[in-house]
């Protein structure tokens, strides 16, 4: 008997059983299946756990949730209540209904824990027929920090709004025609984070680049909501939609840009704008509806198009074809990223395959590293004449991974076509920084990557085409310092981890991996997080959990954190 056919029958006794046990006693089950849990079916059994404690209720399953957080020590206990508190109904909704042995609960189960393989689905399918993040930190008083970040802010903290100040003053110097902005505003400690909070960082970071940059084309991000990562699609409950979010930024876009069309933003945070008198097209999708940590993803059954997003993307790009319009896509997460669900990255890569003339580039934030992602129209053979689309990938202000930085892309003003950038940053951890920081360019990509290739690529006029980029991997394959020269500019020479043999070719699986099942990412048990060894796996430790960046926070990483320690408690025998 299969393991879902298995559970249904079981369901009334499981049930009558689990009311007869309490809080204490759950806790201290759900503990033991999280020590338990070392492959996919003992996975699937921790799953079926959780929903007899959802079907307890709410308030019942956060309590058990909350405990097993506080024997794992896997937080402090007001980290632990808060974000369960914050992401609790999101869990219980998907628990609720959630069944294991699904696709969803497999997906569940290879996504976020490691411990299935992806679920085969027909990918054949065709979708046809369907700049960097900010995180400004909060306001702490005076004396109630034990390790002040200093006037500009420093590696371990969210920057301070002065350095957001002093970075747009810097790009406003520069002049830019258009500046592009691919989400998150929101500080990380997100168990204090609420509605309030949300509106009055999204404000002020909008207000801010208004004052500065003037036209801004912006796209949605994970943290910019409260609860974070939590986007449902109109087929979960009313009650869980951050409508005022999508209102808020729906408003503030509207502002930055004078264009109507970013009004439909309210809809579901995506919209469509074709920059004044030109033929270029600005569509930014929310890429959250396909984020492994939107808990609202994980429906019985996993949604096709959330929102019919797909489909109107299709349409919003058969328009800019027949109107002879170039398209720029931009959005939070980069569809090759392991956060990306596989489906819809796949789902996503044939509408790049089929619009490939009219797309000119894509632009994407979310991991705080500097990285790009190549498209093929055959991923059996990726070489430069089946290179079909280019997305960059832009680091961040936020200094938790490497001096704060921003992107100066030139631009052909015919075909809109990326012809190079340049990269600046600022050291804001100068001891002898006593004034602004001073932002430098750092590298060029054609200089720097355009001179290593062969012929070498230095002409202004030249695009950086896809087959610009994939001829970029071939090189860092034949020459091993081209790989170390971009493995460190990641980071911007920030903690730069070793790289080498599989790690190197897995990374360049990775940036030639835009279809996120051919990007070589391999799972790895326990709650898994894009952090590499030098084997170039993904892996946990707790050294994962210290950098807060963009994809650290909230309830899977919580969870995260109590799979490491209950990894420990089984291998220590207790």
């Amino acid at each position: 008997m299969k393991l879902a056919v298995l559970l249904v029958a079981l369901a009334p006794v499981a049930t009558t059983a689990a009311q007869q046990k309490s809080a204490d006693d759950w806790i201290t089950t759900i503990w033991d299946d999280f020590k338990n849990a070392v492959d996919c079916f003992s996975c699937q059994a921790l799953l079926g756990g959780l929903k007899l404690v959802s079907g307890l209720g709410e308030s019942f399953m956060e309590d058990v949730i909350t405990g097993v957080c506080s024997i794992s020590g896997a937080e402090d206990s007001d980290v632990c209540a808060g974000v369960i508190a914050n992401e609790g109904p999101a869990v219980y909704y998907s628990l609720k209904n959630l069944k294991p042995g699904s696709h969803t609960a497999k997906t569940f189960c290879a996504s976020l824990v490691g411990l299935c393989e992806f679920p085969k689905k027909d990918l054949t399918t065709s979708a046809r027929n369907l700049s960097a993040a900010v995180h400004t930190r909060r306001k702490t008083p005076p004396g109630n920090t034990t390790s002040p970040c200093g006037p500009w802010g420093n590696s371990k903290c969210d920057p301070p709004h002065r350095l957001q100040e002093s970075m747009m003053a810097a790009i406003a110097d520069i002049n830019p025609a258009f500046s592009i902005y691919t989400g998150d505003v929101v500080a990380h400690d997100v168990w204090l984070v609420n509605k309030t909070e949300v509106l009055q960082d999204l404000n002020a970071t909008y207000s801010s680049m208004e004052n500065n940059l003037g036209l801004v084309y912006a796209a949605l991000g994970n943290h910019d909501a409260a609860p974070l990562n939590l986007f449902p699609s109109d087929k979960i409950p009313s009650k869980y939609n951050p409508q005022w979010a999508y209102d808020a930024l729906a408003e503030d876009w509207l502002t930055l840009t004078g264009i109507s069309s970013v009004q439909k933003a309210s809809e579901y945070g995506s919209y469509s704008a074709v920059h004044p008198d030109s033929k270029l097209r600005i569509i930014s999708y929310n890429s959250i509806f396909y984020y492994k940590y939107n808990f609202f993803s994980y429906t019985e059954p996993m949604e096709f198009d959330p929102n019919n997003q797909l489909d109107w993307l299709i349409k919003q790009l058969q328009e800019a074809e027949d109107a002879k319009q170039r398209v720029w896509l931009i959005s939070h997460i980069p569809t090759g990223n392991s956060d990306h669900f596989r489906d819809h990255s796949h789902y996503f890569d044939q509408i790049i395959q089929r619009y490939d003339a009219t797309i000119a580039a894509l632009f994407f934030g979310h991991t705080h590293t500097d990285e790009f992602q190549v498209s093929y129209s055959n991923y059996m053979d990726r070489s430069w004449d089946t290179a079909t689309a280019m997305g960059y990938v832009a680091p961040s202000m936020t200094p938790t991974s490497g001096p704060p930085s921003f992107r100066v892309y030139e631009i052909d003003p015919v075909t809109f076509g990326v012809m190079d950038f340049t990269q600046y940053i600022a050291n804001i951890t100068d001891p002898s920084l006593q004034t602004e920081p001073e932002w430098k360019p750092y590298y060029s990509a054609k200089a720097d990557y355009g001179s290593k290739l062969s012929p070498a690529v230095k002409d202004a006029s030249i695009e950086l085409t896809p087959a610009f980029w994939h001829n970029v991997t071939v090189a860092m394959e034949k020459d091993t310092t081209v790989f170390q020269d971009f493995w460190s500019r990641r980071t911007r020479g920030f903690n730069v981890p070793d790289c080498t043999g599989d790690c190197i070719t897995n990374e360049i699986c990775a940036l030639r991996g835009a279809d996120a099942q051919y990007s070589c990412y391999k799972q790895a048990p326990g709650f898994s997080f894009e952090k590499r060894d030098g084997s170039g796996i993904s892996h946990l430790s707790e050294e994962s959990f210290q950098q807060p960046e963009c994809n650290h926070a909230g309830m899977a990483p919580l969870f995260a954190k109590i799979s490491h320690r209950a990894k420990l408690a089984r291998e220590k025998g207790e």
